[in-house]
């Protein structure tokens, strides 16, 4: 192998990672005031709220596209069906009423 496969950028940004992990160990971290923390956690907490009511947003687009391609198709097929049969789209079948089985 030639010295060009170990100046690879690949291999300049793994180095410079694991730099950065060694210093990052070394550094004591500072203590935080009481305080300080209480706003952090507040932060993360309405950001993590945040973060599921966009999610949430998200699922309910998706739900409302998928019913508008759904309805789309179901009209397409019903087109296709009324141009095999001659016939318009099927009619709604009727449901059988329910019998009383507490005899």
């Amino acid at each position: 192998m030639s010295t060009d496969a170990n100046n690879s950028p690949q291999v300049d940004v793994r180095d410079r990672i694991a730099n950065f992990m060694q210093t990052d160990g070394q550094v004591r971290p500072k203590e935080m005031a009481q305080e300080d923390i209480q706003t952090l956690r507040a932060a993360a907490s309405r950001l993590d709220q945040l973060l599921n009511e966009i999610e949430e947003a998200r699922r309910k687009e998706a739900r409302e596209k998928d019913m508008k391609m759904l309805q789309a198709a179901t009209s397409c097929l019903d087109h296709l069906l009324a141009g095999m049969t001659g016939k318009e789209a099927m009619p709604e079948l009727k449901l059988r009423p329910k019998r009383d089985t507490t005899e």
